[in-house]
């Protein structure tokens, strides 16, 4: 077992603390260089395959009976524990460091007051940039999100390696896609109409494309699809 940290868009953030996403897809860097079977004329799998005394699984091509095995490994197996960084709120001020920008401008620094724990709904009283160096409650992008602060954890299940494109309309709903009513249907997150409706997958594949650039969901890579439990705690608390 082994933690990792891992970064969502807020709105999946928010699926997660609605209890609408236990799944994940990640696309696999570098996309494995598949080859097609001579006796079936079609494109081999792609599977994970964890080998006796490696604490790690790696890919796998061809048959499930006789595959290669690649030097390429998945990011994260099944049992490891996902901490999820999020945007947030943090009370100190910044302060300069004694350096120098490119513009001859001095570099700042986020000094927080560790005794106030972070928060993810607005305070009622904030600071905005440009930086300040008053002391108050600054927003401070996810990138900087500390563990001993997390609030969500991620238990993997299970991991697969699949085309996008292979992805089922079940799964597509605990990818956390959002139902709508009136109409009914799930969102378009390509589309800024209210009254935009779309089944199960076309949903997915808006929400994969405003993520991950126009052109995803048409390219159809390898990913790693995770499934998860979601504990509502720290990840040292689990």
């Amino acid at each position: 077992m082994t933690d990792h940290s891992i970064l969502f868009q807020h709105n999946m953030v928010e699926a997660l603390q609605a209890g609408r996403k236990t799944q994940t897809r990640r696309m696999l860097k570098p996309q494995p260089k598949t080859f097609i079977r001579p006796d079936s004329g079609k494109e081999c799998l792609v599977y994970p395959l964890k080998v006796e005394g490696r604490n790690y699984t790696n890919i796998a091509m061809g048959l499930k009976t006789s595959g290669v095995i690649t030097e390429q490994k998945i990011p994260y197996q099944t049992g490891d524990r996902l901490w999820v960084k999020e945007a947030h709120w943090a009370l100190g001020h910044w302060q300069e460091t004694g350096e120098l920008k490119k513009n001859g401008k001095p570099k700042l620094a986020f000094s927080r007051a560790f005794n106030e724990p972070v928060r993810f709904a607005e305070p009622d009283y904030t600071k905005s940039f440009p930086r300040d160096t008053t002391f108050g409650w600054y927003k401070r992008n996810s990138l900087f999100h500390p563990k001993a602060d997390s609030r969500t954890t991620l238990l993997i299940t299970d991991v697969r390696v699949q085309r996008l494109q292979d992805i089922r309309s079940y799964d597509a709903l605990w990818e956390g896609i959002d139902r709508l009513t009136e109409p009914d249907g799930f969102r378009d997150y390509l589309s800024d109409a209210s009254t935009a409706r779309l089944a199960m997958v076309p949903s997915f594949k808006s929400l994969i494309n405003s993520i991950n650039g126009p052109d995803t969901w048409e390219q159809n890579p390898w990913v790693v699809a995770y499934s998860f439990q979601v504990q509502h705690r720290n990840v040292d608390k689990v």
